[in-house]
């Protein structure tokens, strides 16, 4: 069963940073929110105008 954004976000974030308390966590979500929301550059290739999706779905992510 392929799971919807928000939970594939959610244990990229629990992957990612989950022992590193809230800090930690944030962090990996700021990173992933800023990646999806830049107009320019390399990511604005790759994240189809802020799909949260496209960018953690990357080949090398």
């Amino acid at each position: 069963m392929p799971f919807d954004t928000r939970e594939l976000f959610a244990r990229l974030i629990q992957c990612e940073a989950g022992g590193e308390g809230d800090d930690g966590m944030r962090a990996v979500a700021t990173v992933v929110m800023n990646r999806a929301t830049v107009t320019d550059g390399e990511f604005s290739r790759i994240n189809n105008g802020g799909d949260v999706r496209a960018v953690i779905t990357q080949p090398g992510h």
